[in-house]
């Protein structure tokens, strides 16, 4: 007898998170983690200038220190990145071009911008830093052009647009390198819909959302009829081959709202948005009625089973997952090729 099966999706992350632990993106621990660094830098420099008596340096230092500390703490409780990037970005930049304008030496000031330049790709969208790179090169201009030589300046322009290129490249094929790695992890490598790991995030973000605003969501847990029969009959290539025209006509069959997700082996889940498990069942047996009229034949018939479940006030995905494998089951035992609805 086949029974529901336990989808446990919060297990993994018990062992690894306590109670209460908040989990940090990579885009946070980077933001926070160069402002730490930077104040690090930083702050010994103004207490330098102040001590020296410099006064309007040392406080335009110390002033970005506070800044930068202030920003990194509120995107600490907020999470609030996107934002807090630009800003940390442009008060950083904001105090080298006040110490370039104050210093008596603004010419060695310019090396901090190589630094400072180069690390704004690596926490800004590629939009925002080369926009704040490029405002910061241009209002050194009118302090540096004076002070040095056609030869020096164009050195300096020359090394500081060669420097931007290259990090804003690097920065570039990084976040490109990031996307692909991000998408082998949600991805099933079979078909190319979503693979068990991503279901997992959506049915917990489809729970927080319907426990906010609420609507009908439903979930449609389907698998092939004879799976084993046809793997053993003709092959797991020919099995495989199933699987991926299976993943096509039904991902070209749903709306851009709906997702679909491979759970394993020749199980899917589909999470149908602003849908109720009337007009959830109804899909289904559009969606068995196409896959038996579209796939070939390519001995035994290919035939799908569906189980369908609407989310329920206060009910976790487990749960929610649990339904649809229990309508699944009624589906095969009254002789597959059929929708059941939880």
């Amino acid at each position: 007898m086949r029974m529901a099966k336990s989808f446990d999706f919060l297990g993994s992350a018990k062992i690894v998170a306590s109670p209460g632990r908040v989990h940090r993106s990579t885009e946070e621990l980077v933001l926070i983690g160069l402002a730490v660094l930077a104040v690090i830098v930083v702050l010994p420099l103004a207490l330098i200038h102040l001590s020296d008596q410099r006064w309007l340096l040392g406080l335009i230092n110390l002033a970005t220190v506070l800044l930068g500390a202030g920003i990194a703490a509120i995107v600490w409780v907020t999470r609030k990145v996107a934002l807090g990037s630009v800003a940390l970005a442009a008060t950083f930049m904001g105090g080298l071009l006040g110490a370039m304008y104050t210093s008596p030496t603004p010419v060695g000031i310019v090396n901090w911008a190589y630094p400072a330049m180069a690390g704004v790709y690596f926490f800004v969208a590629m939009r925002w830093a080369v926009a704040i790179n490029a405002l910061t090169l241009l209002a050194m201009l009118p302090m540096m052009v004076p002070l040095l030589d056609v030869i020096d300046t164009y050195r300096m322009i020359a090394s500081l647009v060669a420097m931007n290129l290259v990090a804003g490249a690097f920065a570039y094929r990084v976040v490109a390198q990031r996307e692909v790695l991000a998408g082998l992890a949600t991805r099933d490598t079979l078909t190319g819909v979503g693979n068990r790991r991503s279901l997992e995030h959506k049915l917990k973000e489809v729970v927080a959302a319907h426990e906010r605003r609420g609507g009908p969501v439903s979930l449609i847990l389907f698998d092939v009829d004879h799976f084993k029969k046809i793997n053993d009959q003709l092959g797991h290539r020919q099995g495989d081959d199933v699987l991926v025209q299976l993943s096509r006509i039904i991902g070209d069959r749903i709306r851009l709202t709906d997702a679909l997700y491979r759970f394993g082996g020749d199980e899917f889940v589909l999470v149908l948005t602003d849908t109720d498990c009337e007009t959830a069942l109804a899909f289904s047996e559009s969606l068995r009625e196409l896959v038996e009229g579209s796939l070939p034949r390519i001995g035994p018939p290919v035939t799908i089973s569906l189980g369908v479940a609407q989310l329920h006030e206060g009910e976790t995905g487990d749960a929610w997952l649990q339904r649809a494998d229990v309508a699944l089951y009624q589906a095969k035992t009254g002789g597959r090729n059929t929708s059941k609805a939880a």
